[in-house]
């Protein structure tokens, strides 16, 4: 029994595809069958193709929390960051009556101070046609808030101990409120966190 099924994990590996690769990383990276190298490398390509795979249907029927899982994963690797973001959008518009709620949790993922004013701009501009108002409103008032900056949990092992930079953006999702935590007890709490954790990390 062991040799068939290392035959179907061998068969998933070398027909990883747009269409497959979703699906490889799911069960790859399910409990019971706990199968980390092809995970991984099925991960690798969901992001090396990002911009097409975000477009596959079992990309857009990911639940929220392997959505979660895939995005908030720190050795992921982009070319473009606004394909995170574009990546974001497509699954938010695949359901936006159920998943705009979770938009700004999603924010967190993306590094916004490395995406154009100009595509920002569009995204927002896209959120309101597809009828994600309040997804295009948090995403409007976030990019227009001055000295913004990446939040402490979208740090990645490929961007090294300086993305830990001295301003955090934090959205307050219940709320819809948005403020930039500066220089002060709440801030020396948060930056020590993500200083250490950046320190800990093996990049």
């Amino acid at each position: 029994m062991d040799v068939v099924v290392d035959a179907c994990w061998e068969f998933l590996e070398y027909n990883l595809s747009l269409d497959t690769c979703v699906m490889t990383w799911c069960l790859a990276d399910n409990e019971l069958h706990q199968q980390p190298r092809l995970a991984k490398e099925a991960k690798d390509f969901i992001f090396a193709n990002i911009g097409c795979v975000a477009e596959q249907f079992e990309f857009l029927e990911l639940d929220y929390d392997k959505f979660v899982q895939l995005l908030g994963a720190n050795d992921i690797y982009v070319e473009q960051e606004e394909s995170i973001l574009e990546a974001i959008v497509n699954w938010l518009s695949h359901d936006s009556e159920y998943r705009s709620r979770h938009f700004a949790e999603l924010l967190q993922y993306v590094r916004l101070p490395q995406i154009s004013e100009e595509i920002l701009d569009t995204t927002v501009v896209r959120l309101k046609a597809e009828g994600s108002a309040d997804a295009a409103d948090i995403l409007y008032k976030v990019s227009k808030t001055s000295g913004w900056t990446i939040p402490q949990y979208a740090v990645r092992k490929s961007d090294g101990p300086s993305w830990c930079i001295s301003s955090i953006l934090k959205i307050h999702v219940l709320h819809r409120s948005f403020g930039i935590l500066i220089p002060g007890t709440a801030f020396v709490g948060q930056f020590a966190h993500c200083h250490n954790r950046c320190r800990s990390e093996e990049f």
